[in-house]
């Protein structure tokens, strides 16, 4: 269901205009890692201890979709 609704989202964003897409993943979620992943995006980075669970600092990785350029209107 998760990748169907992303896939959703995306569509919404390019309809829109969008030209990224940014998602925030905290580590443990390998599951929507691998869903993001799989539908394109790419890990730019990692948000080092910015999250908390259960007294555990967590790292939260950063991921980035960059939908085909399009002509860009001047």
């Amino acid at each position: 269901m998760g990748k169907e609704l992303t896939r959703a989202l995306l569509a919404a964003g390019q309809a829109g205009g969008l030209h990224t897409v940014l998602v925030r993943i905290a580590e443990g979620s390998e599951a929507s890692l691998h869903v993001a992943e799989s539908l394109g995006f790419v890990r730019v980075g990692t948000m080092r201890e910015v999250g908390l669970e259960f007294g555990r600092r967590l790292n939260v990785e950063l991921l980035q979709y960059l939908y085909p350029e399009a002509e860009i209107e001047r």
